[in-house]
């Protein structure tokens, strides 16, 4: 029991330290593989790509927005919001972009089979997502060691 203790006693001021500095915490990786691979092949914020896919878009539909906004030059953000408010379909994007939509559609294709065929082979480096509710500023840390030096 007193080794336990001896453990916790040793644990706390390490945790105490890390919290201290004010750093973020980070929680837990964020994307899926797929996603992963089609952040770091568009280099699009893997956040951003995360986002689209709460909101309900499909993994062909996204890849769909990533080459129209590409080939048009326009935020893939403002796609994604006629898609949402206006109920735009993709062939009509398309269409607007000047893109043939079988073409589109079949190059989308052949590039989200190889992006599923990579899996969870070679990822990129995680990103993480930070819980804001456990973050300590740096003028609260301040005050916490400062009241731990006071008391005896």
């Amino acid at each position: 029991m007193l080794g336990i203790l001896a453990i916790f006693g040793f644990i706390a001021p390490l945790q105490a330290a890390f919290y201290d500095e004010g750093l973020p915490v980070s929680t837990h990786p964020i994307g899926s593989p797929f996603y992963r691979h089609l952040a770091q092949e568009t280099n699009i914020d893997l956040r951003e790509l995360v986002k689209f896919e709460k909101r309900g878009f499909g993994r062909s539909e996204i890849i769909t927005l990533i080459f129209i906004s590409s080939a048009t030059g326009k935020p893939l953000k403002d796609y994604g919001q006629r898609r949402l408010k206006d109920k735009v379909s993709l062939r009509e994007l398309a269409a607007e972009a000047q893109l043939d939509y079988s073409e589109l559609h079949k190059r989308v294709k052949e590039f989200k089979t190889r992006l599923e065929f990579l899996g969870d082979d070679l990822l990129p480096p995680p990103v993480y997502e930070v819980d804001t509710s456990t973050q300590v500023s740096p003028s609260q840390s301040k005050k916490k060691k400062d009241k731990r030096k006071k008391s005896p």
